[in-house]
């Protein structure tokens, strides 16, 4: 399991979660929707779910195309665990083991930062990036 994926959120009291409602773009707040440590970053355009899957072959890539040097911040948080019970099981006995993670993502969230890299590497590997995201993004420049 990746190193940053490794701690799930750990707010849960007896089978139940606490997480943050993302129902209005009000309530997200001002870190998701604007550049703040890097230069580039990854916006998205459309509602969406990513769950532990994704992120971890999204960082793997990011390991293969990117060298050591450059710098990525994510700003996505797995905040909905989802429980599933095996079908052919009888009606009862509790609700299920928790099968994956996943974390909503609204319009105009900002969903990677990327510093210290030329603006071709970026745009080189903008194709590979976005065929692996289940929705549309775009790369984002931070102006002074």
């Amino acid at each position: 399991m990746a190193k940053h994926l490794k701690s799930a959120p750990k707010t849960f009291r007896y089978g139940g979660r606490n997480f943050k409602k993302l129902v209005k773009l009000n309530s997200i707040s001002r870190s998701f929707l604007n550049l703040e440590c890097c230069e580039y970053g990854l916006k998205a355009l459309e509602y969406g779910k990513l769950n532990k899957n994704h992120l971890e072959t999204l960082f793997r890539l990011f390991k293969k195309v990117f060298s050591k040097s450059v710098v990525i911040k994510s700003n996505m948080s797995l905040l909905y665990s989802f429980t599933k019970k095996p079908s052919e099981t009888r009606m009862g006995k509790g609700k299920g083991a928790r099968q994956y993670w996943e974390c909503l993502i609204m319009p105009g969230m900002i969903l990677f930062e990327f510093g210290e890299i030329t603006e071709d590497d970026l745009l080189k590997s903008f194709d590979v990036i976005s065929n692996l995201l289940p929705l549309k993004v775009k790369l984002v420049k931070l102006v002074y």
